[in-house]
């Protein structure tokens, strides 16, 4: 199988979505003001891309001998958070999820789809075309563990100082 991208680099905005039902409950209207806060150190870069506002992946062509995909990211947010004295960084896309080799890594943006496969696939990817943005010198935002909707008690600040020593990170990419 042979899969060919249109795509740039691919690098979700964190959406906020609070309902304050009577301005009394503190707890809401300290989080909303938290949540703002962080948004007023946002930036957000634009790709240039017009006429889309979030990640957008459609299959171009399906054969039995390969299938043509095409990613458009129309920009990314960079939401600074120092955390522990370190100036982390979120970085966001909008219509994308975020991902990570494990709780502690670097946390990374993707856009991504469901695919049949055959049993004995020989995968290979070409970049049609491709811009490479540079986003400076930033330090992703560890992901943090996910915790199952009946927990009661939060986990600890977690980071792995290890997974980024490498210097660029991932450190290859799609040729």
């Amino acid at each position: 199988m042979n899969i060919r991208l249109l795509a740039y680099t691919v690098l979700q905005d964190d959406c906020y979505s609070l309902s304050i039902w009577n301005g009394t409950n503190m707890k809401i209207l300290t989080f909303f003001l938290l949540i703002l806060s962080g948004t007023i150190f946002a930036e957000w870069i634009d790709f240039g891309i017009e006429g889309i506002d979030h990640a957008t992946l459609s299959v171009v062509e399906s054969t039995p001998s390969g299938m043509i995909i095409d990613i458009a990211i129309p920009g990314i947010s960079i939401t600074f958070s120092p955390m522990n004295g370190i100036n982390f960084s979120y970085l966001g896309i909008p219509g994308a999820t975020i991902t990570a080799l494990e709780p502690g890594y670097p946390m990374f943006p993707k856009v991504s789809f469901l695919s049949a496969l055959p049993s004995d696939p020989s995968i290979s990817c070409t970049v049609e075309s491709m811009r490479t943005v540079s986003l400076g010198q930033i330090i992703p935002f560890p992901m943090q563990p996910i915790l199952p909707e009946n927990a009661t008690e939060s986990t600890p600040f977690t980071y792995i100082p290890s997974a980024y020593e490498t210097g660029t990170y991932p450190s290859e990419i799609v040729q």
